[in-house]
């Protein structure tokens, strides 16, 4: 990939062909400074970890009880080093998206009967949506602050 040197002392352009990736410039005072090359390293690193949650917290499911998601979030925030929101963020969606795409499921699989009960034993409105949207709300506030733990646990350590 190309890239370019700067040098102002020099007021020239070196340009030099190597296997790097982000541009490097040399200021007035030699400091070198890095330019990130693009924000979408960021954006799949949170999507990564969105993805690896859904699907860790899925496996752990089917063997463990509920609260492996705990875990499962905790961990995946920490190993990617998420800072606190960045780890509530992903693992609120993460779980979000579980256990309201679990629920969703089974709510075509049973034609909808137990979340119709279900809602109307909890007055909730909106009939069976409305009972697939708590439950994903209420798993993904575990799986966010369980991240925001494990983010914060990276940051203090």
């Amino acid at each position: 990939m190309n890239v370019l040197f700067f040098h102002k002392n020099l007021n020239s352009v070196v340009v030099s062909w190597c296997c790097s990736v982000e541009v490097f410039l040399c200021s007035e005072n030699n400091y070198n400074t890095t330019i990130p090359r693009h924000h979408n390293t960021y954006k799949m690193k949170y999507l990564f970890s969105i993805i690896t949650i859904i699907i860790l917290g899925g496996l752990a499911q089917l063997f463990l009880p509920w609260w492996s998601l705990v875990i499962v979030a905790l961990v995946v925030a920490y190993l990617f080093k998420l800072t606190g929101w960045q780890g509530f963020v992903c693992g609120f969606l993460g779980i979000f998206l579980l256990w309201g795409g679990y629920a969703f499921y089974l709510n075509l699989m049973n034609e909808g009967i137990i979340a119709s009960r279900m809602s109307g034993l909890f007055s909730m409105p909106g009939g069976s949506v409305g009972i697939i949207i708590f439950s994903a709300l209420i798993g993904g506030l575990v799986g966010g602050l369980a991240g925001a733990t494990g983010g914060l646990g990276h940051n203090a350590l």
